[in-house]
């Protein structure tokens, strides 16, 4: 790649940082100015903090960080000895955190796809953040989300999965606690909510599992994955039997309206079960 490639704007320019492993390597003027002008309008500030060398690279890592309205909110850090594609990175995270307002910057993915894919997912805070990390079910689409705001994280989680908002309060208070929840097994399609508690970590070398009783939401119909059966919806609310004519939930259950699964319809007995009220009840 030619010198004067700036890796922010991607223009060819003539007043590229040259140097190797700083946080403007490979970055023109123009994208640099550009930077400090808005962190000045924002009145916010850029701190580079030099660490230890890394044990596996023996070059020296810089941790980012920008501190603005008291806060400070850590980017990413980047090693001294790296080419300019990789150190380029965290000046665009920083870039995209400016930009849109000390809001929010993916660190990697493609957050579009969330959209068109089902994914399994962990939500965790991480400093002033909410992250959002995982991969779609289907499709490989590595991606972490680190943003100020929690509404983000419910705008690609909703697409697939209805989240009753008791539920959203009782995850965000979780969350400030320390405690990390995440959809179930990683790499996985099914759907077991759940909170992560990795407290004693280092002592027991796994997280404690707290199950969040009854929320299996029902799936909608998905460009990346299955729609969840009415027996599989029933049996992940605790739902084995039918409460009028006792026979067993099997195969033979179905939706009253496939298009709106909402409601579940013993083959027996004809009896119906709210899933929703179920749902709230459960949470």
């Amino acid at each position: 790649m030619a010198d004067d490639f700036c890796w922010s704007c991607s223009g060819q320019k003539k007043n590229v940082n040259g140097t190797k492993g700083e946080y403007h390597s490979g970055i023109c003027q123009d994208c640099i100015d550009d930077q400090e002008a808005k962190l000045k309008q924002l009145n916010a500030e850029l701190i580079q903090t030099d660490r230890e060398p890394h044990y596996s690279s023996g070059h020296d890592v810089i941790y980012v960080d920008v501190k603005a309205n008291g806060q400070t909110y850590f980017i990413q850090g980047f090693h001294t000895g790296e080419p300019a594609h990789n150190t380029c990175k965290v000046f665009n995270q920083v870039k995209q955190f400016i930009d849109t307002g000390l809001k929010y910057h993916v660190r990697y993915g493609n957050l579009d796809t969330l959209k068109k894919y089902d994914f399994w997912f962990y939500v965790q805070k991480y400093g002033q953040f909410y992250e959002l990390c995982g991969n779609c079910n289907g499709y490989s689409n590595a991606f972490s989300l680190r943003t100020t705001d929690i509404t983000q994280i419910w705008e690609y989680v909703e697409v697939w999965t209805k989240t009753p908002e008791k539920l959203k309060m009782r995850i965000k208070a979780q969350l400030d606690k320390g405690l990390m929840f995440s959809s179930g097994e990683a790499h996985s399609s099914v759907k077991a909510f759940r909170f992560e508690d990795y407290s004693d970590y280092k002592e027991t070398k796994k997280a404690k599992v707290i199950p969040i009783k009854g929320f299996n939401p029902q799936a909608q119909e998905q460009k990346g994955g299955s729609p969840m059966k009415a027996i599989e919806e029933l049996q992940s609310l605790g739902i084995e039997k039918c409460p009028e004519c006792n026979c067993a939930v099997g195969d033979d259950w179905k939706y009253k309206d496939f298009s709106n699964k909402t409601i579940a319809v013993c083959p027996q007995c004809g009896e119906e079960i709210r899933l929703n009220d179920l749902l709230q009840e459960a949470v």
